[in-house]
């Protein structure tokens, strides 16, 4: 995510030097502001198939990059599919930080995704970085069926991998299992949790195809899943597996037991993994990529990168 002229950023070429299609956002050039209905078709998984997912603006960005704190040189050690210079130097930012009343909320920032399976969970991996002593940090809200929240610190004093450079170098913030809506909608939230501003730099987003019953989702089903579901048991929820209702019926009840037990014991190594229906997306610019095997067996990606 992020502008595409050369002194602020550059689209994300396809396929990159490990093969993967990435989805670029509109030509646009630093500082200009990236409005409610804007959006981008068609996008496309990591080997260029088009998906037929659709990425839309809810709430507007701004956008800048290369001359302002975007990371050059990303590390695939580090930070694996999204580890491509053109997706990492640039970025969206805002200052909402949906405080009502107050705070600052001049500039929200959000988007939808359509066109994914609600008979499918998915992981979102976020990726934000910004040069600067400052510490800054962002909330992303991801709403589908369930609702899965997470912060990443983006900026400040020593954050880097090298205990030297002040920004996110290798962190991606993973928000997993969520099950779109019945319209096959996801909404993404970005609100300002610490400092100035608010950064989204690369997006990618998986199917996860992990195991049933995992609700801690630590690649084994065992008494940790038990105890969460003994502890919502008889509760309604929209949150999903996270949240002990493995069967995605908003309740949590003996048939969420009936597939615990019928998994208890299966680990990641041991379960089958089934073929997603689409493939990952890469966002930088914002690019959609089919789902391929990643280095875990258990995922298939989409990247995006801000362009």
């Amino acid at each position: 995510f992020g502008p595409s002229n050369p002194t602020d950023g550059d689209p994300t070429t396809s396929p990159d030097v490990r093969g993967n299609h990435w989805n670029n956002w509109h030509p646009a050039t630093g500082e200009v502001a990236i409005n409610a209905g804007e959006h981008i078709g068609n996008l496309v998984d990591t080997t260029g198939t088009n998906t037929g997912v659709e990425l839309v603006i809810t709430a507007g960005f701004q956008s800048n990059g290369k001359v302002n704190g975007g990371l050059f040189a990303p590390q695939e050690s580090l930070l694996g599919d999204l580890a491509v210079e053109t997706a990492t130097q640039d970025y969206f930012f805002s200052t909402g930080d949906g405080v009502q009343g107050g705070g600052s909320d001049d500039v929200a920032a959000g988007f939808m995704l359509s066109g994914l399976d609600p008979a499918l969970l998915y992981d979102f991996g976020f990726f934000a970085s910004r040069n600067s002593g400052a510490t800054r940090v962002t909330q992303y809200d991801v709403t589908g069926k369930n609702v899965v929240t997470g912060q990443l610190q983006s900026s400040g004093v020593n954050i880097g991998d090298d205990g030297v450079y002040d920004g996110n170098d290798d962190e991606v913030l993973w928000l997993t299992g969520v099950r779109p809506d019945a319209f096959g909608q996801v909404f993404v939230d970005q609100t300002l949790a610490q400092g100035a501003f608010a950064y989204l730099n690369a997006l990618e987003v998986r199917v996860n195809a992990g195991l049933t019953a995992d609700a801690n989702a630590d690649g084994v089903v065992d008494l940790l899943d038990f105890d969460l579901l003994a502890q919502a048991f008889g509760q309604a929820t929209a949150n999903g597996a996270t949240a002990a209702d493995f069967n995605g019926d908003g309740v949590v009840d003996l048939l969420d037991f009936d597939l615990l037990s019928g998994n208890f014991g299966a680990t990641l190594g041991t379960a089958a993994v089934p073929e997603p229906a689409t493939a990952a997306l890469l966002f930088a610019g914002v690019s959609l990529c089919r789902h391929r095997r990643a280095k875990h067996p258990h995922y298939r990606s989409l990247l995006c990168k801000n362009d």
